[in-house]
């Protein structure tokens, strides 16, 4: 029987393509340095974009799963619909740690403002 070949490494690159990517992930992290930005808030709206993802692709697993091509006669393995519970776990689980302790720190910062 042959073993089935492994990928060695991986080397990402650098291309045209990759620096708009990576300036915009740098925004936010500007805003905490230069434009006053609540580090809590950033988190915040990465954790909710989290959750909006999840559930988009969530969809697209469903989709794919029932619309998509049928697999291969030689293609064994886990199908897209065995893996959405644990998408949908693990997008919990992340929020579910991650969320209260950021809403925290800004209902505490909130609180100690002027704005109530």
């Amino acid at each position: 029987m042959e073993q089935p070949k492994l990928l060695i490494s991986y080397k990402p690159k650098l291309d045209k393509n990759s620096i708009p990517v990576i300036l915009w992930n740098l925004f936010p992290f500007l805003g905490v340095l230069f434009l006053n930005w609540k580090p809590e808030s950033v988190f915040i709206c990465y954790a909710l974009e989290t959750i909006v993802v999840g559930g988009f692709n969530v969809f697209r697993m469903v989709a794919v799963y029932y619309y998509g091509l049928p697999p291969k006669p030689d293609e064994t393995g886990v199908t897209g619909l065995a893996m959405i519970p644990f998408l949908l776990f693990t997008i919990s689980f992340l929020c579910s740690y991650s969320l209260p302790f950021s809403f925290q720190a800004v209902w505490v910062q909130v609180l100690h403002s002027d704005l109530l």
